[in-house]
């Protein structure tokens, strides 16, 4: 359901002033209507859809051809064309543009140019400000009349007036003989007016609050946002203790897969199979059995280990030490460039290298080195 309050305000407003007409609509028909000051209880119950309309007397209206451009640059040429004919400095005018829909002789686009005081804006304003309303739209009367090549009456709240091609003056006797004079008058129906006033809940045609009047946006703070910032903001933590955890458990995965290729290495290396935990008191003992004069392997085997991690790809199929000191190793690797690697680096770290290389039956490079400490 939409519902919308739509009052007319006074020419010259005081501060005192609180009755005006006005009329209540609901999902765009007028089901209430009056004089007085009912409409600010209205508005509340309205959701602070508030709609003024501008009285004649305070706003002309002037109807042109639209120039041939963009929309956007059409409104600004009639904007200016507004102001520079006008019967003020321009810098004291108003002027809102908009587009005539359904205009009686659109053989062309049509255009209405609304020009008010800014005096009068900021006294309406400053009236409805002191009575804490602020209305949505403040729309000219004259976009409830016909915009018709033709003389038009009607009454809207306690005025009666007379309308042809946007302008709007008081239906007096006097205007009647000045500028009607023999010409017919058509009387718009009072329910005619009612729905071109309930019409406006769901259509502004012409807004005067715009530019320097226009409404100032409310910050308001949705309350369903604010409690998904605030769920967001406890599980921040969490989610940063759940990183920790996977990072830790992802990294003690890793330790035991290198504990177990370490496992896997020293049982090809001396013949029998040993557990993780075991391996380094097994090849430590192996050592110890065959070294003689030419030392320990243990360093240069530390030297491979350390390159091997470095370029995983490569990996050992084979292990023997002798006893002339010489530790010999097959290595393997999907590509030359990854074994060239190993021995490089080994070389860099003194050792002397000598490498037979070769291909795997399924197409693995490999190599057969041995490694000598540098004399």
């Amino acid at each position: 359901m939409t519902a919308a309050t739509i009052i007319l305000l006074p020419e010259t407003p005081g501060s005192s002033d609180r009755a005006v007409h006005w009329w209540a609509v609901v999902d765009g028909a007028v089901v209430n209507r009056g004089v007085g000051e009912e409409w600010l209880g209205l508005t509340a119950g309205a959701d602070g859809r508030l709609i003024a309309l501008a009285p004649a007397t305070a706003v002309r209206c002037v109807v042109a051809p639209a120039a041939a451009a963009t929309q956007r640059q059409t409104l600004g040429v009639a904007r200016s064309a507004a102001l520079v004919d006008g019967l003020a400095d321009p810098a004291t005018l108003h002027a809102v543009a908009s587009m005539v829909v359904d205009h009686p002789e659109a053989a062309e686009r049509t255009t209405i140019t609304a020009i008010v005081a800014n005096s009068s804006m900021l006294e309406w304003l400053d009236w409805l400000e002191g009575l804490g309303a602020d209305p949505l739209a403040i729309v000219p009367v004259a976009m409830l009349l016909p915009v018709s090549p033709d003389w038009s009456s009607a009454k809207i709240g306690s005025d009666r007036l007379l309308a042809r091609a946007g302008r709007v003056i008081p239906d007096e006797p006097a205007f009647r003989s000045a500028l009607v004079g023999t010409d017919e008058v058509t009387i718009v129906p009072q329910d005619e007016i009612e729905a071109s006033i309930a019409a406006l809940d769901l259509t502004i045609p012409l807004n005067l609050r715009s530019g320097p009047f226009a409404r100032r946006r409310l910050f308001t703070i949705d309350r369903a946002r604010l409690r998904e910032l605030a769920l967001l903001a406890l599980l921040i933590p969490l989610i940063g203790l759940l990183i920790a955890v996977v990072t830790i458990v992802r990294l003690n995965g890793n330790s035991r897969a290198l504990e177990q290729e370490t496992a896997t290495l020293v049982s090809e290396g001396i013949g029998r199979q040993v557990a993780a935990d075991g391996a380094e008191a097994a090849l430590n003992a192996r050592f110890a059995e065959r070294a003689g004069a030419s030392g320990s392997p243990f360093t240069p085997l530390s030297a491979i280990y350390q390159q091997l991690q470095l370029v995983p790809a490569v990996g050992a199929d084979a292990l023997a030490w002798q006893a002339d000191g010489t530790l010999s190793v097959t290595l393997a690797a999907p590509r030359t460039d990854d074994l060239n690697r190993v021995l490089v680096g080994l070389q860099a770290a003194g050792y002397r290298i000598t490498a037979v290389p070769r291909q795997a039956s399924d197409g693995r490079a490999m190599t057969d080195i041995t490694v000598r400490s540098a004399p």
